[in-house]
């Protein structure tokens, strides 16, 4: 993957960003070529050796806006996949989409939450921490994809996120994680 001043990539485990230098310095005892990336939606840039296989592996281009689009489509389409019941296996496997994961699983992420809270699901504080850092980083994705600023994507994806959240009827008896049915049909039937 050729890497130039300006285009964007996503560094695994920081999400999307621009590369805004490339520079040369010392590393390892050799002159080495360094990608200065700024990451608007932590605020920070990162200095990364570009051929070190390492970081290589941990850098990927950014989705396409329309693939983005696609797949954010999965927070109203109600076939998401029903998150565990317990909050520490939640918190392990929500950690695990959001840091070695890509779009796919943030957006599957966001989607789980999504029908769990359009079914009645008491959302814990630490379960908005998780749903709070996907929505950070898929709006970081679509910022660097659409050219846009990512304060702006940040609210547009937080308002489409409440609209698919949204109670689909009053549950009588609250449900659980481990006990969500698949599916809009399947909420509107219980």
């Amino acid at each position: 993957m050729q890497h130039e001043v300006g285009s964007f990539i996503r560094y695994q485990g920081l999400g999307a960003g621009e590369i805004v230098d490339i520079v040369e310095r010392p590393f390892r005892g050799k002159p080495t070529r360094f990608l200065v990336i700024r990451f608007e939606h932590r605020d920070m840039q990162a200095q990364v050796p570009a051929e070190d296989e390492a970081v290589q592996q941990k850098i990927h281009p950014v989705l396409s806006a329309r693939k983005l689009r696609s797949l954010l489509k999965r927070l109203e389409d109600g076939t998401a996949k029903i998150l565990p019941r317990t909050w520490d296996h939640r918190e392990e496997l929500g950690k695990a989409q959001l840091t070695r994961g890509g779009p796919e699983e943030w957006v599957e992420l966001l989607a789980s939450y999504a029908l769990a809270e359009r079914q009645g699901v008491s959302i814990l504080f630490a379960d908005h921490e998780l749903i709070d850092t996907a929505l950070t980083l898929v709006a970081a994705e679509l910022a660097c994809a659409e050219g846009k600023p990512y304060a702006e994507m940040l609210a547009k994806l937080k308002e489409r996120y409440t609209r698919a959240s949204e109670l689909v009827e009053p549950a009588g008896e609250r449900a659980h994680f481990g006990s969500v049915k698949v599916g809009l049909a399947a909420a509107s039937r219980s």
